[in-house]
Order: structure tokens, then sequence, then C-alpha cells
């Protein structure tokens, strides 16, 4: 049985907690929780194959940790064991040579699956100025939304998306921004309130092992939640 926001029953029993930024033993648990459940199935990462490359989730796991440094993020507990969490990051409006956060990740990225997976987000990322939207304002970004594998079907994502939103007008940003990349993830952003900045539909070639000779269909929305 669902509320009227969305949630289940199952997902009614789950306690939020925002992540302290330099609670550094939360940090590695959200991290593999990040590992089992968000790099093998979220789109982008799947289909540039993340998991498949050490070096790429190494990246990858690294720019969770430096985004959880910000102590906005959000975990979601079923007792005491992680069953999910929003991996969230404090933009500001970067100063001349500055590198914004995916790109300072691809900067000396050498494996392919690093190099496509950043030049892609870096691609979709410099279609929109959220920081236009907002006045040059900082904004919080929804980074990684992921759920443990056993934990799927239970309306998680939304609830840590939901109290990210909480966690964000707390903080005194202009907005939350995300780069969505799958149906579920899109209903979220929908519930939500956030608005459509641009939709990108992009070929991947890159590691597709059961059919190379057939790419990925991605298609990748920004979407933007502002405050007045």
């Amino acid at each position: 049985m669902k509320d009227g926001f969305g949630f289940s029953a199952d997902a009614s029993q789950v306690r939020l907690v925002r992540v302290a930024g330099d609670d550094f033993d939360t940090h590695e648990v959200v991290v593999d929780m990040l590992r089992r459940g968000f790099f093998p199935r979220e789109a982008l990462c799947a289909a540039f194959g993340v998991s498949q490359s050490p070096e790429c989730e190494r990246r990858m796991t690294n720019m969770a940790r430096a985004a959880l440094k910000d102590g906005v993020s959000v975990v979601a507990y079923d007792g005491d064991v992680v069953v999910g969490a929003a991996v969230n990051k404090i933009h500001d409006k970067p100063i001349p040579g500055e590198l914004p956060l995916f790109d300072r990740f691809l900067k000396d990225a050498t494996d392919p699956a690093s190099v496509a997976l950043l030049s892609h987000s870096h691609h979709i990322d410099a279609l929109v100025d959220f920081f236009e939207e907002t006045g040059g304002e900082p904004v919080i970004e929804l980074l990684f939304v992921g759920v443990a594998p056993d934990a799927g079907g239970r309306g998680i994502g939304l609830q840590v998306s939901a109290e990210s939103v909480k966690v964000a007008k707390e903080a005194g940003v202009r907005g939350v921004s995300a780069l969505w990349t799958s149906d579920y993830s899109l209903s979220i952003g929908r519930k939500l309130g956030f608005q459509v900045g641009t939709c990108v539909l992009c070929e991947c070639h890159a590691l597709q092992v059961d059919r190379p000779e057939k790419p990925a269909l991605l298609l990748t929305v920004c979407f933007l939640l502002q405050f007045t």
C-alpha cells in the first residue's frame, strides 16, 4: 500500500539520516553499497562498464567520497543496515580557470570507461547552466542515488531524494539539480516537482559486451528544482 507521495508501507519503516561530512566510517559503507547497487545497475554506469573497469570504479568511488565530505548526503537504514543513499554534492559557481567536478576527475583519466563516462557527463553538464537559473547561487546535485540490490521496489530511492530536498533547503542553497537516466529516476524528479532543463539521447558504443554491434541508446535528462 502506498501513500499519496508514493511511499510504500515498507519504505515507511526506513530511517533517514543526514551523513556528517567527517563520518568516514559511514562514507565507506555508502561507497560499498554504491559498488553493489548503483554502479552495476544505473544506466550510464552499466553502459560504460564502470563495474568492469577497476580504474573507472575507483574514480567514481573517489567522486562519491568527495561529495560525502560536503555533509549533505542522505542514507536510508533498515535497522542498522544501509539500504539506500543519495550522495549529494554542493556546487558553487566556478571561478575562472576552476574545473567543474566531472572535469577534475576526467583530466588525468586514461582508461576507456572513465574517459567515455566522464566525457559524456561533462557534455551533458555543459548544456545547461544551472547557475544562470539560480542567479549564481549554489546548488546541490543529487550525484548518486542508489539502493541496495535486495532493497528494490520499496520506494527508497524516492524517499532519500525527497529527504535530500529538505537537506538542501536547510543548507540554504537555491536549488537541487540531477542528471537522471531511467524511467524510475525520471519519475522521482516529476514527483518532487523538478523541472526539465534539457534531454539528451545518445548512442553508447562503449563496452557493449553482449552485442557490441548494437550500441545502447541512453537518455539523460537534466533536472532542476529551484527554491523561491
